[in-house]
């Protein structure tokens, strides 16, 4: 039986980033009513060493090795 909860367990996510952007107005009241307290430290990282080269080859260079790309920016 599945559980009904408002929760989402974020144990097994790798990595996070803060939201620093801004959502579309229609979702503004919706956001606001929602309890967003989640005590996760987005500077800690769960890698293995191959995730952990690849994660800072991407930030070093702005290149992701082996990402599949089905467009070209013109």
């Amino acid at each position: 039986m599945v559980q009904d909860t408002n929760e989402f367990d974020y144990s097994e996510i790798d990595s996070l980033v803060n939201f620093t952007g801004t959502h579309p107005l229609l979702m503004k009241k919706r956001i606001e009513s929602i309890n967003w307290d989640i005590a996760i430290d987005p500077h800690r990282k769960k890698f293995t060493p191959k995730t952990w080269f690849l994660y800072w080859f991407e930030k070093l260079f702005g290149i992701r090795i082996g990402a599949y790309k089905n467009y070209k920016l013109i």
